[in-house]
C-alpha cells in the first residue's frame, strides 16, 4: 500500500501495526515515526501516536511511550484506550500510583472494562495490594469466566 500511495500516513501506520504484531518493533516504530511526520486529523495523528506509543513500551522506551500517549490524549482526549494502555506502560515502569490514577479513570466511565480491571489489578498487584489485585482479577471473571488476563496466578515462597 506504501508503493501504492506514498503521501498517506494511513499507509504507513497500517505497516507499523502489521510490524508490531508480528513483533517486528524496530522496523514498526520506524514506520509509525513516518506516519507521525504527516499532518493529518486529531483522530489519524492520535492512533499513530498511541501505537508508536505502544510499541515503545514493549521496547521498554517508557520515557518516549509517555509522551506519545500525552499527545495522543491531547488530540482524542475521549480515547479510553490510551489511558488503558498508558496504565499498563506505567505499572512496567514501577509507577503504580500513576498507573491507578489511568485505570481509575477508565474505570469510572467503563466499570466492567475486563481489559481495563486487569490492568488494574496488575497495578496493584505490582503495588503489593493483593487483594485489591485478586478483587479485579475476580471482578473480571464475573463478567467473563474465561477472560485470560483475569485468571491470575500467584507465586509464593511457601
Amino acid at each position: 500500500m506504501v508503493r501504492l500511495a506514498p503521501s498517506s500516513p494511513d499507509a504507513y501506520y497500517d505497516r507499523g501495526t502489521v510490524l508490531q504484531d508480528k513483533g517486528d518493533l524496530d522496523r514498526a516504530i520506524a514506520e509509525f515515526n513516518t506516519a507521525v511526520k504527516f499532518p493529518g486529523t486529531n483522530q489519524n495523528r492520535g492512533l499513530h501516536l498511541y501505537n508508536r506509543a505502544r510499541a515503545q513500551t514493549y521496547r521498554k522506551q517508557y520515557d518516549a511511550a509517555i509522551a506519545d500517549f500525552a499527545e495522543a490524549q491531547k488530540l482524542i482526549p475521549d480515547n479510553t484506550q490510551i489511558q488503558n494502555y498508558r496504565c499498563i506502560t506505567y505499572t512496567e515502569m514501577k509507577k503504580f500510583d500513576e498507573a491507578l490514577a489511568d485505570c481509575n479513570a477508565v474505570l469510572a466511565k467503563f466499570p466492567k472494562s475486563i481489559y481495563t480491571l486487569t490492568s488494574r489489578g496488575n497495578a496493584y498487584f505490582g503495588k503489593g495490594d493483593l487483594d485489591a489485585a485478586l478483587k479485579d482479577y475476580n471482578e473480571s471473571l464475573k463478567i467473563n469466566p474465561n477472560y485470560k488476563r483475569g485468571q491470575a496466578v500467584y507465586v509464593t515462597d511457601a
